[in-house]
């Protein structure tokens, strides 16, 4: 490979306004060594390299005049990728390896070298050059807290569903294909590094939102598995909120939830977990309006009062979730007709008082007296929470 250095010093160092007296101030050299470089007399020491690249703003292998096209650095990528898949660890490492040697500013193959290293038994030597190799991923991104890469990940949420609803669904999988596993969000890996009581309390403050992406993408994807057109509110069956579940949709998700809060033990308090959740005692507020519709009262009732139990328990008793305002304003708005003052829908009793306003259980009106005495005495009980309030 015939190097270009020389001239590629000159050209970039003009590009950026550096003169060969700064150039050679800013590597620790002489003029006149930087003028030998450009005039092709001479070559910088290996060890100069790094920092030449990195005043000019370059690669190295742009520094070096090195022509690595796209198309072939990404088959490389693939070749390694499929590696990874099949276990072949040591071929993979070589690969990797000399890959990077030609690409050293590749961050996907610094990566894949990473997590080959990182695979097995990893020895303190390999764990240490994993470290560096993450690190300088990290940097070429823009470092550990590098907002590129939170913004670059928003855009991605907010363009996916918007290709979706412009009908460009190969644009929408190509690009949801390349957004990050599920196993590199923090709220997989910060469970790995905590310990203790530490651990526990994340847990129990983060299980509403993966039961929640359960529900509405798995299970309810599994169940409307072809696109559905959206209503006239803009909304599809995976996203049409909780206000427009059906009866089935309702028992289905509160399933998961308790199955998936079962596994807690007794010191957890699973059903004060339960009841810090809006998405769940909503759940079981609109099941008991439905069921009551469909004339099924004993069941109704069942639902209504797990749905008042937890609507009364103590604010002071209940965990917060910061996701749990929007969900409430969004079923609010659709069910009482009307927006509420934030104060009301903030206060669960209050907010459950208005549904009962606006005639949301008028469908246990015809039930048998037994269930209607009950029904009246769980929606009284809110309405005197609110009185005292």
């Amino acid at each position: 490979m015939k190097l270009q250095i020389g001239e590629n010093i000159r050209v970039l160092r003009k590009e950026k306004g550096i003169t060969q007296e700064k150039l050679a101030e800013l590597l620790g050299v002489t003029s006149q060594a930087v003028s030998r470089w450009e005039s092709g007399a001479g070559y910088p020491d290996m060890d100069q390299l790094p920092g030449l690249a990195s005043l000019l703003e370059v690669s190295m292998d742009t520094l070096l005049g090195y022509d690595g096209t796209v198309e072939k650095q990404n088959r490389l990528v693939l070749e390694i990728s499929a590696m990874i898949g099949r276990g072949e660890r040591e071929e993979g490492i070589r690969s990797a390896r000399e890959a990077l040697e030609m690409y050293p500013a590749n961050s996907s193959l610094a990566l894949m070298l990473a997590v080959l290293l990182f695979s097995g038994e990893a020895a303190d030597k390999e764990l240490e050059e994993v470290v560096h190799l993450c690190q300088r991923v990290l940097m070429k991104t823009g470092g550990r807290n590098s907002d590129k890469i939170i913004t670059a990940l928003a855009a991605k949420n907010l363009l996916i569903p918007a290709l979706v609803r412009l009908n460009r669904r190969e644009d929408a999988i190509e690009d949801a294909s390349l957004m990050p596993a599920l196993t590199m969000t923090r709220d997989f890996t910060l469970p790995m590094v905590l310990t203790g009581a530490e651990k526990q309390e994340y847990l129990l403050s983060q299980m509403p939102l993966p039961v929640i992406m359960l529900n509405n993408i798995y299970v309810n994807g599994y169940h409307y598995p072809e696109p559905i057109p959206a209503d006239r509110d803009g909304l599809t069956a995976l996203s049409k909120g909780i206000s427009n579940c059906t009866l089935e949709e309702c028992l289905r998700q509160l399933t998961v939830w308790d199955t998936v809060y079962a596994g807690l033990p007794p010191e957890a308090d699973a059903e004060r977990e339960l009841d810090s959740v809006y998405v769940y005692l909503f759940l079981h507020t609109r099941a008991a309006k439905l069921l009551a519709e469909e004339e099924r009262y004993e069941e109704a009732l069942v639902h209504l009062e797990r749905s008042v139990r937890g609507t009364l328990r103590p604010a002071s008793e209940k965990r917060f979730h910061p996701f749990n305002m929007g969900i409430i304003s969004s079923a609010a708005r659709k069910d009482c007709g009307v927006d509420l003052p934030e104060a009301i829908l903030k206060d669960p009793a209050r907010l459950f008082g208005k549904y009962i306003e606006t005639g949301y259980f008028d469908a246990f009106e015809n039930a048998p007296e037994a269930v209607r005495n009950r029904e009246r005495e769980l929606l009284y009980s809110i309405t005197e929470k609110t009185k005292t309030e």
